[in-house]
């Protein structure tokens, strides 16, 4: 009789970790994308459910799972760039290519430092409402920083390969930037997206450029997240759930990011502002 109690409380327990995998990869799919900072969301909602997984671990596995979003979204500019870099390289060719390339890397040291410095510091630090609140208050300001450019051109059809005007129109110095940028995102409550985004548009990088390097952007810097907290695994409970979990935030965010992509070429970014201020008066509450 004990042992069947006991077994029918594993059950329940499984079922319950499965449901909330399945509601944190949502968030983590739709925030991921959406500029209002999944990272924050996360730890709100763990806050709320008192989730029994190891929380550093789970998120990162469910960044994984958006990083599949990216790879599908962006896969035929991935293609391109890695087919007509190795071409290029072949031929003794600089090529945009082998430049978007370049600064891709460039952009991603500043980042690599920042999180290898300082991420399980900050994420600790900041990891309770009120601090996500702050930082939340902070994104909706970066959030409005484009309306405060013009852009001399409007986006064109062509700027759906933008991968190839990354090589041609982003300086050195900017994709530095970007990189930082990107690297202050460890912070819950910073939105990666947000920031980055919000910045190229302020520096007059044209929005599908901006989007598509931001996002290629964040391929090396979830990867290497990924491999620096593999060895957590063994404080994981239910390994269904973190697949569950990742699977759902895939899905969620191929959805979300297609949105995005709408919305920053309608020159609808900024909207999220408002709704970033509206989770952190919440978050002052809890």
């Amino acid at each position: 009789m004990i042992s069947e109690e006991v077994s029918g409380y594993a059950v329940s327990s499984e079922y319950g970790s499965i449901f909330k995998a399945i509601l944190l990869g949502a968030l983590q799919g739709l925030t991921e994308f959406l500029p209002v900072s999944s990272s924050g969301h996360l730890v709100l909602l763990h806050h709320l459910l008192d989730y029994g997984q190891s929380a550093v671990f789970f998120d990162v596995m469910l960044h994984a799972g958006t990083l599949g979003a990216i790879l599908v979204v962006y896969r035929k500019s991935i293609y391109s760039l890695a087919k007509l870099s190795i071409l290029d390289t072949i031929k003794l060719q600089l090529s945009d290519a082998q430049r978007t390339v370049g600064l891709l890397v460039l952009a991603t040291i500043p980042t690599a430092i920042i999180g290898l410095l300082f991420n399980r510091r900050l994420e600790q630090f900041f990891a309770n409402p009120k601090a996500i609140a702050i930082m939340l208050v902070i994104t909706a300001a970066l959030l409005q920083l484009p309306r405060f450019r013009k852009f001399s051109q409007p986006p064109t059809s062509q700027d759906q390969n933008s991968h190839q005007l990354i090589g041609r129109r982003l300086q050195i110095w900017q994709a530095l930037l970007l990189g930082l940028v990107q690297g202050f995102a460890v912070i819950p409550g910073i939105s990666r997206s947000g920031a980055t985004i919000s910045v190229a548009l302020l520096l007059g990088i044209q929005p599908t450029v901006a989007a598509e390097f931001s996002f290629l952007l964040s391929i090396p810097a979830i990867l290497g997240a990924v491999v620096l907290n593999l060895g957590d695994i063994a404080t994981v409970n239910h390994l269904t759930a973190v697949g569950v979990g990742m699977i759902t935030a895939f899905i969620v965010g191929v959805v979300a990011l297609r949105l995005l992509l709408t919305l920053i070429n309608r020159g609808r970014f900024s909207i999220f502002s408002y709704y970033c201020l509206l989770i952190a008066a919440l978050a002052f509450l809890l």
